[in-house]
């Protein structure tokens, strides 16, 4: 079977998709509009879609820019493609880009792959972003999402049949994600020997309330000084979230890591007491579902996307949103109690094995596959 495979961000999860699907023995295309294959940021070197041996690559730099003239030139380069290469599916996300490209292409069977924020926030936050979405949802063949919450936008507010639409979490791998794939000596090169650790490891944006986080910190600092906040990674308001730290007297009980390799990550859980997501909006988070899998407790806002995989008291602690004071006393709350955080790591483990392993869920993609391929044939 072909699979022609259009994205414009060649990621880490482009990357994941396509490596799988090559080596379940698909005929994979990858069609980028891109300036250049080039990744940028520092885990380019990692996921280089030039590196996966069997996958053809047909790339447009020429076409690149986001210009309507372009995109009309992308429209007919893509229908000669297809004429040339002669897909079983087109499989195509983000939405209001390669998903609006693949829609217009008139190819069928198309699968659409939202990546979480182009249907949660970007479908909605301007007229030409709602009318590319309507266009692409509308023609897509299925549509595969991460969670719940998204198919539920799907189906509500698009009017998507939601027999058509399949829940695959992404790329929760236990054969790297586990509670066994640890570094002795991590916590002690971090100072945090004989310290409960909270890790937060979201991207320094806004969307991810990280701020709220900090301002929750004095009171957590006040009832649990031997406890330390672990801020792994980087992003574009570190410096604001640093002074904000410095300025709340809280500095000196956070470690600020930096960039850690994806590959390196999973020692950082595994010297990690809670897992902490303050998100104002999200899918199901990969970073959750990995802390998750190394059996880590969890403290989580409550947005949908979260709340799909936390059962307040259960397997974590479900906290109030843009409320540091909620966030404070769900930390102090699981902080005191080690009996409560062991609980909740079996059953996040369990809960893990049983609906986010990606070795399983993958086989959904084949079924998607395979019934989009028959019934073009029919």
């Amino acid at each position: 079977m072909k699979i022609l495979y259009l994205s414009e961000m060649l990621g880490p999860h482009d990357y994941r998709f396509l490596k799988t699907n090559i080596e379940r023995g698909y005929d994979v295309v990858l069609l980028a509009y891109r300036d250049s294959l080039e990744q940028a940021g520092l885990e380019a070197k990692f996921y280089d879609v030039r590196n996966l041996k069997g996958l053809k690559i047909i790339h447009r730099p020429l076409l690149a820019k986001n210009t309507p003239l372009n995109f009309l030139k992308r429209r007919s380069d893509i229908r000669s493609i297809i004429c040339e290469e002669k897909p079983d599916v087109v499989h195509a996300g983000w939405i209001q880009t390669s998903g609006l490209l693949a829609a217009l292409s008139g190819f069928h069977p198309y699968l659409l792959m939202p990546w979480g924020s182009d249907i949660i926030h970007f479908s909605k936050d301007c007229a030409r972003n709602m009318i590319a979405t309507r266009i692409a949802v509308k023609n897509a063949d299925m549509i595969t999402v991460d969670c719940e919450y998204e198919k539920t936008i799907l189906v509500d507010d698009f009017k998507y049949p939601a027999d058509r639409v399949i829940v695959m979490p992404w790329d929760t791998d236990l054969l790297v994600f586990n509670s066994s794939n640890k570094d002795p000596e991590l916590k002690k090169k971090l100072g945090l020997e004989g310290k409960k650790v909270m890790l937060m490891m979201r991207i320094f944006r806004p969307e991810y309330g990280i701020e709220d986080f900090i301002k929750a910190l004095p009171k957590v600092k006040a009832e649990n000084p031997d406890a330390r906040a672990l801020m792994l990674g980087y992003g574009p308001i570190e410096s604001e979230l640093k002074k904000l730290a410095q300025d709340l007297g809280v500095d000196d009980y956070i470690v600020w890591t930096g960039y850690v390799p994806q590959r390196e990550v999973v020692k950082y859980i595994n010297i990690s007491d809670i897992y902490v997501s303050t998100s104002l909006r999200d899918g199901s988070s990969s970073s959750l579902l990995e802390s998750m899998a190394c059996g880590l407790a969890t403290v989580v806002s409550d947005i949908p996307g979260n709340m799909e995989w936390i059962e307040d008291s259960i397997n974590g602690i479900v906290v109030k949103r843009s409320n540091p004071s909620s966030i404070a006393s769900g930390l102090n709350r699981l902080l005191k109690d080690d009996g409560l955080r062991k609980a909740m790591s079996a059953s996040n483990i369990n809960k893990i094995k049983d609906k986010a392993d990606f070795s399983k869920n993958v086989k959904r993609l084949d079924w998607m596959y395979k019934t989009l391929a028959d019934s073009r044939k029919a």
